[in-house]
């Protein structure tokens, strides 16, 4: 979990020669926000902000790392 109005940093590792996308999802499954990634290790900074700037509320969040061989997916809270 992570507080509104702050940061959170999302770690993925990328197979060499590949690169892919960190994708947050709401509960309802909209996508909130996406960020591309590179091979190696990548820390993803997220604000708690959708892609047009606007806070996201408290819940629960997903965050998806697709790239051509490795789909994932992890939870996330935002707490007040």
């Amino acid at each position: 979990p992570f507080k509104a109005n702050s940061n959170t940093t999302i770690v993925v590792d990328v197979k060499t020669g590949e690169a892919g996308t960190v994708t947050v999802y709401n509960i309802l499954g909209q996508v909130v926000r996406t960020f591309s990634v590179n091979a190696g290790t990548n820390n993803v900074s997220w604000n708690g902000k959708d892609s047009r700037g606007n806070a996201c509320g408290s819940g629960i969040y997903f965050y998806k790392l697709s790239t051509p061989s490795v789909t994932d997916t992890k939870k996330l809270v935002i707490v007040k």
